[in-house]
């Protein structure tokens, strides 16, 4: 028994040494968070943002690129794409905003 109370101060200490620095840890994060804007924007929201842009900017399509040129439509008929589960339903349409990374 005599041996347990002269530990209590150091897991006492101990206890309070990793609140602090869990409490450090998330004070870093929020100031992450506030320095970097994109950084609190879902990666998903960012993803879709992104796609209305390009879509805005190219509306046929027609921009093709391959190893930084230019390529023809059709001549690398494969692609992949992974998607969030969260995002899709039965609509095959849903798939365009489900997915956050992909190449062809």
């Amino acid at each position: 028994m005599h041996i347990i109370h002269r530990f209590r101060p150091i897991a006492a200490a101990s206890l309070l040494g990793i609140a602090a620095a869990l409490a450090a840890a998330n004070t870093a994060q929020a100031d992450e968070g506030a320095a970097r804007p994109e950084a609190a924007v879902s990666p998903m929201k960012r993803v879709t943002e992104a796609r209305a842009k390009a879509a805005a900017e190219n509306p046929d399509g027609a921009d093709r690129v391959y190893g930084g040129n230019q390529a023809e439509k059709g001549a690398y008929p494969f692609q992949v794409a992974l998607l969030t589960t969260d995002r899709l339903d039965e609509n095959p349409a849903s798939q365009a905003n489900a997915q956050f990374c992909g190449g062809s």
